[in-house]
């Protein structure tokens, strides 16, 4: 790939959170995602309906780093509505999908 053309790529990754998703599951997948060499420039969060107020702890604190965003819906969309409300907020042309 051309070294300009890449250095110009700017990436969005998203997440779904569910209902049934745990904390300590959210917290590993969002650390995994900070940890990664070259940060994405957007990091979507998007809360498919209410979730656990565990899970809503962890994503308060992963809200005050620059690059994530946390969207909800007040009730469940199913997964791939979710996904696409969650595409349709990226800044964005690359999307990685977690």
């Amino acid at each position: 790939m051309n070294r300009e053309l890449s250095d110009k790529m700017m990436l969005t990754t998203i997440m779904t959170v569910y209902i049934g998703s745990k904390a300590d599951e959210v917290d590993a997948a969002i650390s995994s995602i900070l940890a990664q060499t070259a940060l994405p420039d957007q990091f979507i969060i998007f809360c498919d309906g209410p979730v656990a107020a565990e899970v809503d702890n962890v994503l308060a604190a992963a809200s005050k780093h620059p690059v994530i965003e946390i969207h909800k819906s007040r009730e469940n969309l199913g997964r791939v509505q979710a996904r696409n409300h969650a595409i349709a907020k990226a800044a964005h042309d690359l999307i990685a999908v977690m």
